[in-house]
């Protein structure tokens, strides 16, 4: 099984406790048209950072996925609590844009 596409996510992240959180972007996994495994991300372009009570991060994440993937799930893996279940993330529609990452593959 060859995985062909990119997808690129930007993903913004709030910490709305009273408390510090540690937040990386390789906490966020894709799951492609119902497939029973996860993709974790390939690059970003934010190293994991301690958040501050009421800050906000924004990241870029790529994906490699299956070149037949039409809808996709996020998933978010609370490393805090590595017995959590994975929280599902609201995700809008994929925008196809052939040939973004040809040139630069990032």
């Amino acid at each position: 099984m060859t995985f062909g596409d990119h997808v690129l996510v930007r993903l913004d992240v709030f910490n709305e406790s009273e408390r510090e959180q540690m937040f990386s972007p390789g906490q966020l996994r894709l799951r492609a048209n119902s497939q029973p495994w996860l993709v974790v991300n390939r690059w970003n372009d934010l190293a994991p950072v301690l958040m501050l009570p009421g800050t906000e991060e924004r990241a870029k994440i790529s994906f490699l996925v299956p070149s037949d993937a039409t809808s996709f799930s996020a998933f978010f893996d609370d490393i805090a609590d590595p017995s959590a279940e994975l929280v599902e993330v609201p995700m809008p529609p994929v925008k196809w844009r052939p040939g973004f990452l040809e040139n630069s593959h990032v």
